[in-house]
């Protein structure tokens, strides 16, 4: 844990204080009292003089106002924790007789703890003003549940509200380290106070929360050797010998020979000029931006904390706090008013283990008393005749101690030959029905001063079902709720510290770990303009003059409600089917099962994809209207297709029966020019061969589909074509005349 300087928080050394002598050993101040004694006293040593007596008295005021609390919460630990029932006086007037101790407080004690521990208050913040916004709220939220999480601050609540349960008040603190190897950078931390008697607060205090404290001590008790080996130039400043000081100071600062090093605290009021500016800004005038126009202003007062870890006679160091509350949370069990042996009524506190202290004590009695009768009652006895046991009084002595198969006797007669009968036994029991009473009373004395009934607890009766069950446990519950509020009013104190400590210590431009709700984490820019999913933000948590206020929820947490709510969503499933249809990857996803997302994306129905790529959800009408025009759009296309198939059809065969007729006129040509046997009239065929074949070519380039289509297309004309021609036959030799024509002229 670090003790704060003068310097800015990212600047401050690493130094560590605690309340163990072994976090002690891992100390080392940086600032002590310089062992050269002047004859003329500095106003600096004037000013630690004035500060050390000052620190003497506060320190007495809070030893005399809570010593009675500090001697009665220390008789309540010992007798739960310690189960130390029976006082030394008590143990000797029953020397030699039994003195059971029975554990009745702690049970019902650990059983208001668990509660809370199950579903611990959170702190939730929200924007006021001074620049105050919601999605800066959100991160200092989010940044508060990762302090939490890295600081085990279930823990540090946990043992405060422990203490606060069994004694009336605990203690955790808030404070900052470096956030691992880095230089500069630091986090906040939350501590815990596991000696709730090493603080000393002020007396004086009104609020609940004790925020309003002017001073606090939280102290530490070292041997005088281990002192020196820890602040040596402290020890040679003469700040560990105690003989020049009075009993009283000796007594509070010199206890059983170990030196007692304490942290002050205090809280001083700087005054201060408050203005509103023309836009209606509050601000500190020397905060105002300069050639601002101030509407109105008005003097206040600044708390300013301050620190040193003193000893009775000196100071070893001290430090500037740069928030505005000490940083000592208390969680009080009970308020009660007190009269004190000065008859003046006070206030002052208590938990759950005073009241029930003699109810469980006479529980512990009587179970001895219980225990007394029946090891002094008597040895049950046999009477039995002179002589019937002869020979047989080593099985008879064992009859009380061993079992026995079988008890032999001698059959005597009397002088009138009367048979003397079977031994009898004496009936030596011991009688515990009083006693029996006795213990049940007591029991239940303890039951009534915790507010702990057995059948609110939750024990299934014959005829209970399983409502009446949890109203049972809830009632049970609503008799200690007292304790909770006060845990969630220590915890909403927590959070405005930490709140108020933000624009210190996450004052530059970084990346800070914040947890969501569902437990997630993710990393955030502070302090700096950065785009976010498209979107130009800034987290100002450096900004001192924003505004926010913490409130505590006390519901269940995440997890407690998602189960919850999945036993809700498969009892609604069961009433309305629909869910299952309409809504069935919601289902699978609420159930929280191994690869549920999988699961959920097979089973989304279609008309809700749109919705998860980011687009808004369609409604149910106009789906029922899109599916229709879907229907006939598809009985169009299946037309469409076949009037498109038959026109292909047409076409091709169109272009074949084209091709064929003008294959047909080229064979005649040539075989009438074969026949003419002329030069000009062959040069005339080839001509026009060569036109019909350039158009053949544009028209394949024209439709390529057509020229695959045609290679596989039967010979058989079309409906509506001309035969072919036939085949033009083989050219006759030249000079041979044809058959069928004239020869030459």
């Amino acid at each position: 844990m670090l003790i704060p300087d003068n310097t800015v928080p990212s600047e401050r050394p690493d130094q560590s204080v605690g309340v163990t002598q072994q976090s002690a050993r891992l100390r080392a101040p940086t600032s002590v009292v310089s062992a050269a004694r002047r004859k003329v006293k500095s106003e600096g040593e004037i000013a630690d003089e004035k500060l050390i007596e000052q620190a003497r008295e506060r320190f007495r005021n809070v030893v005399d106002s809570e010593n009675a609390w500090r001697r009665r919460a220390t008789e309540e630990l010992k007798f739960v924790d310690g189960l130390e029932h029976w006082t030394t006086e008590m143990k000797e007037e029953r020397k030699g007789l039994p003195c059971l101790t029975f554990d009745l407080i702690g049970p019902p004690v650990d059983q208001v703890v668990n509660d809370a521990r199950q579903s611990p208050p959170e702190p939730r913040v929200s924007p006021v003003g001074g620049g105050a916004d919601k999605d800066t709220a959100e991160v200092l939220q989010g940044l508060i549940r990762n302090i939490d999480e890295d600081s085990n601050g279930e823990t540090c609540f946990l043992t405060g509200y422990e203490h606060a349960v069994k004694i009336g008040r605990g203690w955790w603190r808030v404070h900052f380290e470096y956030e691992g190897d880095h230089p500069t950078h630091q986090k906040i931390v939350i501590l815990r106070v596991p000696n709730p008697f090493s603080v000393y607060p002020d007396p004086a205090t009104d609020k609940f929360d004790y925020s309003d404290m002017r001073y606090c001590f939280v102290t530490e008790d070292i041997d005088k050797d281990l002192f020196e080996e820890l602040y040596p130039d402290a020890a040679g400043a003469g700040l560990c010998d105690f003989t020049s000081l009075g009993d009283k100071v000796k007594e509070d600062w010199f206890p059983s020979g170990a030196i007692r090093v304490a942290e002050y605290w205090w809280v001083e009021q700087q005054r201060y000029t408050s203005c509103q500016l023309q836009d209606g800004t509050v601000v500190p005038l020397d905060l105002a931006p300069e050639g601002a126009v101030v509407v109105a202003s008005r003097e206040c007062d600044r708390p300013i904390v301050k620190g040193a870890k003193i000893t009775g006679k000196g100071i070893i160091e001290r430090w500037d706090w740069p928030g505005k509350w000490i940083p000592l949370i208390p969680c009080i069990g009970k308020e009660v008013l007190a009269s004190p042996e000065r008859q003046e009524i006070k206030r002052s506190m208590r938990g759950m283990i005073r009241a029930a202290m003699d109810a469980n004590l006479s529980y512990d009695f009587a179970r001895s008393k219980e225990a007394q009768a029946i090891s002094l009652a008597p040895v049950s006895q046999w009477i039995v005749a002179e002589g019937q046991i002869e020979s047989y009084q080593n099985i008879w002595a064992d009859a009380n101690r061993k079992p026995v198969n079988a008890l032999i006797y001698k059959r005597y007669r009397e002088l009138d030959g009367k048979d003397l009968g079977v031994p009898q036994r004496v009936n030596a029991e011991a009688n515990v029905a009083a006693i029996s009473q006795a213990i049940a009373t007591s029991q239940n004395d303890v039951r009534n001063m915790l507010s702990s009934w057995q059948e609110d607890r939750g024990n299934p009766q014959p005829d209970q079902s399983g409502r009446a069950i949890l109203a049972l446990q809830q009632r049970g519950d609503n008799a200690h709720y007292n304790y909770r509020g006060n845990l969630g009013r220590s915890i909403r104190h927590t959070g405005e510290i930490i709140v108020d400590l933000c624009p210190h210590v996450y004052s530059e431009d970084r990346l800070v770990n914040i947890d969501d709700p569902d437990g997630s984490r993710r990393l955030v820019r502070v302090n700096a303009v950065h785009i976010e999913k498209g979107v130009q933000r800034i987290y100002a948590l450096g900004n001192k003059l924003a505004r926010y206020n913490v409130t505590v929820s006390s519901a269940p947490s995440y997890a407690s409600r998602r189960l919850a709510g999945q036993a809700a969503l498969l009892d609604v499933a069961k009433i309305v089917p629909a869910i299952q249809q309409r809504a069935p990857d919601l289902l699978v996803q609420a159930l929280d099962i191994p690869d549920g997302d999988k699961f959920a994306d097979r089973l989304r129905p279609p008309g809700v994809q749109a919705e998860q790529d980011g687009q808004q959800p369609i409604p149910v009408d106009v789906q029922q209207k899109m599916t229709q025009m879907g229907g006939m759009i598809d009985l169009l296309t299946q037309e469409l297709n076949k009037a498109t198939e038959i026109i292909r059809t047409k076409r091709i065969e169109m272009e074949s029966q084209e091709r064929r007729t003008a294959m047909t006129v080229e064979g005649n040509m040539i075989a009438a020019a074969l026949k003419a046997k002329s030069a000009e009239a062959q040069t005339l065929v080839v001509a026009e061969t060569d036109a019909i074949r350039h158009r053949l070519d544009l028209l394949h380039d024209h439709l390529p589909l057509l020229a695959d289509d045609l290679e596989t297309t039967s010979d058989a004309p079309g409906p509506g074509a001309q035969p072919a021609s036939p085949a033009a036959p083989p050219a006759a030799p030249a000079g041979a005349p044809s058959p069928n024509q004239p020869g030459p002229a």
